[in-house]
Formats: C-alpha cells, structure tokens, sequence
C-alpha cells in the first residue's frame, strides 16, 4: 500500500489540494455592501485579488470594507489593503494571521535558508517548477505557496507584499553570519573574489554551516571561498593547516569530527584536485561520500587510509585481543559467567566488522557487530544452564571490514554433571484422614557455581507440587495431598524431577482411613439388607414345611406358638416320612445353635468392613441356598 517506502509510512493516501474561495463562494461575505457601493462586483473582485480566495484574509478584507467604506469607490478599497492589512502588518496582524506564516517559515533553523532562498527564486521569477522536495513541501506547508499546474507560486498579493524580497535579504541577513558578503558577491555575478571569506571568518562560516541544510548558493559561496583560500597552497582546520597529503593525513586524524565535515562537504575532494591535482583521491573521496553519507564516521577512515596509502604508510590498524586462548578447564551443568576480552590497536585508525563463532555452540552469547572505536572489550556470554556435559572448544573471529587478516581468540571447556542431594530420598505422610496432608522436598546443588533447572511432576497426579518448574541451586518444593475425595486405603506415587542434570525419583506413600460416618452409614444399609433377606428365608420356610421355629435365621433364639397352619400340616403328615425327617434334622442342628450365632456375626463384621460387600452377600446367598438344598435332600 506504501507508495514511496524513503518517505513517511503514512503516505497511503491521496493528497487533497485546497483551493481559496471563488467569486460566487464570496457573495455571502459581501451582502452588508450591496447597496452602500455602486459597484460591489468590481470591489469583490479586488478582495480576490488581494487575497487569492484565501478564506481568513478574504472574511478579515470583507469586514474591513463594511467598517470603513461608505461610498463607492475601487481606489478606496485598494488604500484600505495597505494602510489596514500591509503596512506596519506586524502590529496590525490582529487576529494573528502573518506572523504565523512568518515563524512557519523561520522556526526551523536547519531548513530555513533554503526555504527563504527557494521563496526568493519564485518571488524573482514569479514560479518554480514543483519537485515535492522536502523544502518544497516545508514552504508549502507554511502557507505561503501553493502549486499550481505543478509550478509553485506565492499564495496571493497580501503575501508578496509583506513578505517581499526585501524582506526576505533581510531574514538571510539576520540568518546568515556571512551575509554581507555573499550578497555583494551574488549582486556581482560571483566575479567578486574580495567579497569570498578567508581566514577566522570562513573558519566561522563553515562551522555555522555545518549541520544546517543551506542553499546551493551558499555552498557555490562556500567552495569559491575555500578554492580562493587554496590558492595559498593550504587547507585551514580550526587547530592546523594542512598543505600536503601527509600533514592532511595527521589532522583528519586529529579533528575526525571537524574532517569528517570537509569531507562529506565535497571541501576536501576541490582541495586534492584544485591544489595537489590528485584526482585520484578526488575521485574515492567522490565514491565515499556516495557509499558511506549514512555512516560518516567510517567513510572517513576509508578515505584516510587512502591517503596514507598515496604517500606509502601502513593505512590499516592492528586490531587484536588479549587474551587469544581462553581455557575455562571443568565447568558445571548450569554455570554462567562472562569472558571480558580486552581489544588492542597497535596502529592508527580504528576498524569494524562482525563477530562468529566456529562452530557454534551452545549456551554462548556474544554480540554481532565490532566497532574497535566504541567496544574496548568483547564480552562472550556463558550460559551452562541447559548445556549437555561434554568437551566443548570453538574459534570466535573478528571479521574485519577492508581488511584481509582475521583476529581469532581460541575458547575451550568441559562442562560435567553436577552433585545433587534430595532430602528427604523417600516421602512418607502417615495417615492423612480425608484432609490436606503437607510436606517439603529439598534439593541441593553441592557443585560449585553449577545450577539445576527442571520441571517436577506427579506420576498419578496424587500429589500437587509447588513449584513444578524451577531454577537455582538449593530449592524447596511444598507437597500437598489432598485426599477429601480419595476412598481408604493405601496409596503409592512417584515424584519426578526432570533436570538438566538428569532424571530423579522420589518414592511418595500414605494412607485414608475409613471414615465413622462411612462405618454407620453401611451398617444400616447392611443390616436392612440381611434383614431382609432372613425374613424372607423363613417365610420361605414357614410355608414350605410350617415350621417356624428356625432359630438360625434368627438372633437371639426366641420360641414362638406354631401357627395354625403349622399343626394342621403336622397333623395331616404326621405319617409322612419326610416331615418326620426335617424335623429330626432340626433338632439335631440345636445343638451347635451357639456357633450358627458367631458365624452369624462375623459374617455381618465382614460385610461392614469390607471393600467389596456386596460380593460377600452375593456368596453368602449362594452358600444359603446350598444349605438349603442340602437340607432338603437329607430330608428326603
């Protein structure tokens, strides 16, 4: 969507151009005249030609008609323009309208030459052609101009007058130290060599200039002056005189900062051809200023080393590192520390580049970009912390911008495992009645400067750890079981700790008792149950064999009057061999009634305690119904 990616990201848009009021759009501001003049279409078309359509100064020229114009008259209204609106405008500007087009046009002092002297062209030839240049767009913004069929022209009358060129000589005049002069020099058609600048007052001059973007014309001042000032054989600096490449050389190597502004200013390049003929220098000079205007700084050095090149002088710094071989010996799992390697130039200049490591290993840190001028040490981060235990051994390089040799520093280590403790080594907490049981765990690391990071986890989730992820070298973890929710019984788990030092196991137990009110509660449901079920087998007997004195599906023993149809039964089939036989049986049974009745009791405690009770009772009834079976049989 970004149309010119060098300029601003916001350029997405389409540009709207405002235009000033048209005569129809003005009648509405002109009603209050109609009838006070005889010819208010020819004074509304003076209002627009004053102000161009510009709607402050089109309302404020309308108003001021009305308040000061009975009668008809053109020539009225023009006086009335420059008596009330251009002539002493700075204290007539009320509602301030000009003195905010002029602080527009002057708050920026780096831009505001060139936009005076881009305002002074189009005032001398009435248009420029529009470029959208950034000072182009700056005097445009200010309101002063407006482009028009893509030529740039001054808004309207009102401003060409107030801002006149004679106001504009006087702007540059209070801008530029070297007014004066430069003017006189234009006025002469740049013949005038006693107008250029020498001596303190260029050196002034040029250090006004620096940093400021200034005219073309003051840059062809500029260079006319410093070519006038080479024609004694000499290139000033603030501090020194350079008259040749050697006594050049020590000085940009002196004042890189001040040099560093001659060079990018095309000063140095006229110098070399103008007064040594060294085109050659004239010409890489011309290269860098290409290649290196966002990285001044460096083009600098590359053009000094030509320079000592051209007179036969080692051009290049002796960039190495102190030390070159770094053995740290044994190092622990998780050691951390910094190697500082201190940077040695031996030569002049300073040299850049980037850092690599070969091969590269890990847990090193170390920074991309070397600039000898700024880092003094090279700092090589360590961090041991999730570095498998091994020999370890790398070359870091020192890649040089423009320079053939490399520096290399050697690194080697061996990183081990680390002596770890666990206290304690087996977790045991008791008995933990339906409630939050709490412990500790502590693990330590016994190895000098080393470090354990892991994770700790529960293999059946029965236990909660705090905190599962962890780092350091002597840690505490807080255990919690929460058992509300758990049956009783026993219950076994296993704590891992997962490190960088390796895996560890820490055996957990406890136990859940059985809670009371468990107890009671099955109890009663299984005393209701074996209710039940011995009613239900002496009905089944009563009505069989009407017998109901069946005292071992009873406790305690009670006897009863057999009922009606007991007797009847007996008395019909007293004869009869199998009655006869069931009741001989019984009989014989009462005398183990006392161990039926024990039997009968832990049978029930059986089924209270038990994890499985309904298992037990489903047995139990298979076992009574073989009994019966078996009785019935002997019977028979």
């Amino acid at each position: 969507m970004i149309k010119d990616k060098k300029r601003t990201p916001f350029n997405i848009g389409q540009a709207i151009e405002l235009k000033g009021f048209e005569l129809k759009e003005v009648q509405p501001l002109f009603e209050g005249v109609v009838g006070e003049v005889s010819n208010p279409q020819a004074i509304l078309q003076i209002v627009l030609d004053w102000t161009g359509g510009q709607p402050f100064l089109t309302q404020k020229l309308c108003k001021l008609i009305q308040n000061n114009m009975k009668a008809s008259g053109v020539e009225e209204a023009q006086k009335l323009v420059r008596t009330h609106i251009i002539e002493n405008w700075e204290s007539q500007d009320e509602p301030e309208h000009l003195r905010t087009i002029r602080n527009r046009v002057l708050r920026n002092e780096q831009r505001t030459g060139q936009m005076l002297i881009l305002y002074k062209q189009i005032l001398q030839h009435g248009e420029i052609v529009g470029d959208n240049s950034p000072e182009q767009m700056q005097l445009r913004l200010s309101g002063l101009v407006i482009e028009k069929h893509s030529k740039l022209i001054v808004y309207n009358r009102i401003y060409q007058s107030v801002f006149s060129q004679s106001w504009v000589d006087k702007a540059l005049a209070n801008l530029r130290p070297y007014a004066e002069a430069i003017t006189a020099w234009l006025a002469s058609d740049c013949k005038d060599e006693s107008r250029l600048l020498r001596g303190d007052a260029l050196q002034d001059a040029l250090e006004w200039a620096t940093g400021k973007n200034l005219s073309n014309e003051d840059y062809k001042f500029f260079n006319a002056s410093q070519a006038e000032a080479w024609k004694s054989n000499s290139f000033m600096f603030k501090n020194g005189v350079a008259s040749d490449i050697t006594e050049l050389m020590i000085l940009c190597d002196s004042f890189p900062q001040e040099a560093e502004s001659y060079l990018f200013n095309s000063y140095l390049q006229q110098w070399l051809v103008a007064h040594l003929g060294r085109t050659d220098l004239a010409n890489i000079s011309s290269e860098i200023i290409h290649s290196y205007r966002q990285n001044k700084r460096n083009g600098l050095e590359i053009f000094v080393r030509e320079l000592y090149k051209s007179v036969g002088a080692e051009p290049y710094p002796k960039i190495f590192v102190q030390p070159d071989r770094v053995d740290l010996g044994k190092i622990p799992v998780g050691y951390q520390t910094i190697v500082e390697l201190q940077v040695v130039n031996n030569k002049r200049g300073f040299a850049w580049g980037y850092i690599d490591i070969k091969p590269l290993l890990p847990g090193i840190v170390f920074p991309q970009e070397f600039n000898s001028l700024i880092d003094k040490t090279i700092r090589i981060k360590l961090d041991m912390l999730e570095v498998k235990p091994g020999n370890y051994q790398c070359c870091i390089v020192i890649k040089l911008e423009g320079i053939s040799e490399n520096c290399q520093i050697y690194l080697q280590y061996r990183v081990i495992n680390n002596q770890v403790s666990i206290e304690p080594i087996n977790l045991d907490f008791g008995v933990i009645s339906h409630n939050i049981g709490k412990a500790s765990l502590k693990i330590n690391c016994e190895t000098h400067n080393g470090k354990i990071k892991g994770t700790a986890l529960s293999e059946q989730n029965l236990v909660k750890i705090t905190p599962s992820r962890f780092e350091g070298t002597s840690l505490e973890f807080s255990l919690s079981v929460d058992t509300n929710l758990l049956a009783d019984g026993s219950y076994n788990d296993n704590i891992y700790l997962i490190t960088n030092n390796g895996k560890y196991q820490v055996p957990i137990e406890f136990r859940v008792p059985i809670r009371w009110e468990n107890i009671a509660g099955l109890a009663g449901i299984y005393s209701l149950v074996i209710g039940l079920v011995m009613w239900v087998i002496r009905s089944i007997f009563e009505i069989l064999v009407g017998i109901n004195q069946l005292w071992i599906f009873s406790y305690p023993v009670y006897q009863e009057k057999v009922n009606f149809f007991s007797l009847t039964c007996s008395s019909l089939f007293s004869d009869d061999p199998i009655s006869n036989n069931l009741a001989n049986y019984i009989s014989n049974i009462s005398s183990y009634l006392a161990v039926f009745n024990w039997l009968s009791l832990f049978i029930i405690i059986q089924l209270i305690f038990s994890k499985n009770p309904l298992e037990i009772l489903l047995n139990l009834i298979l076992l009574v119904e073989n009994a019966f079976n078996r009785l019935l049989n002997n019977a028979i």
